[in-house]
């Protein structure tokens, strides 16, 4: 999950470890893992240095293949 930009540290801390418990709860686990999706949580420093290394790895290919959002 994702925050706006701007949106004060403690609240982001806050729905971090809200999130956290969730993804332990283990109905919440099943469901998410019914739909496809893998319960994996990352606090965020982490998620924020996980998406600049996707950014940098990816970037690079998209703007070479030219790819763009219709």
């Amino acid at each position: 999950m994702f925050a706006p930009r701007g949106t004060p540290s403690e609240a982001v801390q806050t729905m971090s470890e809200h999130i956290q418990r969730a993804l332990q709860h283990p109905e919440t686990r099943r469901r998410m893992l019914d739909i496809g999706v893998e319960p994996l949580f990352m606090g965020p420093a982490q998620l924020s240095a996980f998406v600049k290394e996707e950014r940098l790895k990816w970037g690079g290919i998209i703007k070479a293949a030219d790819i763009r959002i219709e």
